[in-house]
């Protein structure tokens, strides 16, 4: 969730908005030789749901106790580069309102200021929302910027478990919350998985397919790469083993010149409780061709007068079952009377 703030003068003028004016003036000493200048600033905190509401998407979360600024730049001097940074930490007033201070002495130039809000009162733990921009110092003037803060999630989650079939997907799509238990929109997560074998997970995305590829187990962790939250599902892939095939019709008589000359014959794997199992892979084959043949997807074809069999076979990574479809082809006589 992103919330556009103004940069606003010292003076409130809003209990929506959040940061206050950079004034960046001359005075101060001279630092390594290029002078100095001052930022002031004001972070206007909301107040609490049960006082004055702030507008919706304006604002730091309502969980925000208080807001840490830290100032840096680098400034040149003997013939090298110095580093620099200041820092404040803004505490929340019991009912809300502008906080304001002044960082004296910082070096004329480009500076980065940022804003992290947190839930404590010290400036410590965990992020709640940020902003950052870039200040230019320039003695005597005063630059006014707009920073948008990002709320942070503080949770992410998804199923603790989930049981899956060999060959099943299933679509999972992780929810995160910020500090006010307001869904985040701006994530990015990654997926680690200690298991590819068992199941296949995108490394990247909102929302993912999860594909059971073989018996095992496997966990898998989401982290939003903004604020490091994460969760892990446990993921358990079960392939059921057939224990019988079911045929459909059992068996046929089949005519050389009359009719029927073919049959389809379809088959349905069974596990150990009668429930189908719909990824079984099901091949035929008959143990006399020059009776009766058989395509890959079941279907007799006569071919001449006798007796076949045809075996039907069900598989699963974990196991097979087979069924017998009996076959009786017979021939036509010359004056076209059937012997049987």
């Amino acid at each position: 969730m992103k919330r556009y703030l103004l940069i606003v003068a010292l003076t409130v003028v809003g209990l929506a908005m959040m940061i206050g004016q950079f004034g960046c003036g001359g005075g101060g000493d001279d630092y390594a030789g290029q002078g100095t200048g001052t930022i002031a600033l004001g972070v206007i905190f909301p107040p609490r749901p049960s006082q004055v509401s702030p507008a919706a998407g304006e604002g730091l979360p309502n969980a925000t106790n208080s807001v840490r600024i830290t100032i840096s730049g680098a400034t040149g001097g003997g013939g090298g580069t110095e580093p620099w940074t200041r820092e404040a930490v803004l505490v929340r007033p019991a009912g809300g309102g502008t906080v304001q201070t002044q960082f004296q002495n910082i070096p004329v130039g480009s500076c980065t200021v940022l804003a992290q809000a947190y839930g404590t009162n010290d400036g410590t733990g965990q992020i709640i929302a940020e902003a950052q921009t870039n200040a230019a110092v320039t003695s005597g003037n005063t630059t006014n910027v707009t920073m948008t803060v990002d709320t942070l999630a503080v949770s992410v989650d998804i199923p603790a478990t989930l049981n899956m079939e060999y060959g099943q997907s299933v679509n999972v799509t992780p929810v995160a919350l910020d500090a006010d238990g307001n869904v985040c929109i701006n994530v990015n997560y990654a997926w680690t998985n200690t298991a590819p074998a068992v199941v296949s997970v995108p490394s990247t995305g909102s929302s993912v397919t999860f594909a059971a590829l073989a018996n095992g187990t496997a966990d898998v962790t989401v982290t939003d790469s903004r604020s490091g939250e994460q969760d892990t599902c446990h993921v358990s892939v079960l392939t059921r083993a057939p224990v019988k095939v079911v045929l459909d019709p059992t068996s046929a008589n089949l005519f050389l010149q009359g009719d029927p000359s073919t049959v389809q014959i379809n088959a349905t794997a069974l596990d150990a409780t009668d429930q189908p199992i719909s990824y079984a892979v099901i091949t035929f084959a008959s143990a006399g061709d020059t009776v009766a043949s058989v395509s890959p997807t079941g279907l007799v074809t006569a071919n001449g007068a006798g007796v076949a069999s045809i075996t039907v076979t069900a598989t699963t990574p974990t196991g097979s079952a087979q069924a017998i479809f009996p076959v009786v082809v017979t021939d036509t006589g010359k004056l076209g009377i059937v012997v049987r």
